[in-house]
């Protein structure tokens, strides 16, 4: 929603909310009766305003960032597809948090993209998968973490996401008896994001099997 009113207003919002503190304050202090309990919570209450005030400014801002954020990341790990569809995901892994249909040019389905989020060293992965139509990983983006930089944080290099790229099948680190070269000191985070992508090729399968008997029918 978006709201009609200048930077002007809202910085005359802060002032009236500002001055209406000061008074409460300057009242409190000067009766001897009150107890600074009352202070504080004029101050609470003028803090929490002012919050009020800063979020409803800035909702739709960070609302477009994220937008553009997820629309970016669907991009890149299924450059094929020109239009995403959002998908409600059933019964799928507890790490799938959205599921999107990617359309190509013609309308026609391009592949899936799987967000997902694995627990990390430092936290959740959110990351996104990409899968063509014939059950290949097309890419990986990690876009939010809070791994170890230098270590974990490694994990949205290219030189490691690749290794994900063309695979059908799900994969293990080479310290579990795979073929990923997990990060030298950061194995809970390979092992995070290999989790995440396996759980994506997995939530795909089943749509790629019914894609093709219905269209051998």
């Amino acid at each position: 929603m978006s709201n009609s009113f200048s930077v002007d207003s809202v910085k005359d919002i802060i002032k009236k909310i500002g001055c209406t503190m000061k008074k409460g304050v300057d009242f409190c202090m000067g009766n001897s009766v009150l107890k600074p309990g009352i202070v504080l919570g004029i101050i609470a209450l003028s803090v929490g305003l002012l919050l009020s005030v800063a979020n409803f400014f800035t909702k739709d801002t960070i609302a477009a960032a994220k937008a553009k954020e997820i629309t970016n990341a669907l991009t890149q790990v299924l450059p094929a597809a020109q239009a995403f569809e959002e998908m409600a995901p059933e019964g799928v892994d507890a790490m799938v948090t959205t599921l999107y249909v990617g359309k190509d040019a013609s309308g026609e389905t391009a592949g899936y993209c799987v967000q997902v989020q694995p627990s990390g060293y430092g936290g959740s992965i959110v990351m996104m998968v990409g899968i063509a139509k014939d059950g290949s990983v097309q890419g990986v983006s990690i876009t939010e973490s809070s791994e170890t930089p230098g270590l974990g944080a490694l994990a949205n290099e290219d030189k490691f996401k690749k290794q994900y790229n063309g695979r059908t099948e799900p994969a293990q680190v080479n310290k579990d008896g795979g073929d990923i070269e997990a990060i030298s000191g950061a194995t809970i985070t390979s092992r995070a994001v290999t989790n995440g992508v396996n759980a994506a090729l997995e939530t795909v399968r089943p749509l790629l099997e019914e894609a093709g008997g219905a269209a051998g029918e």
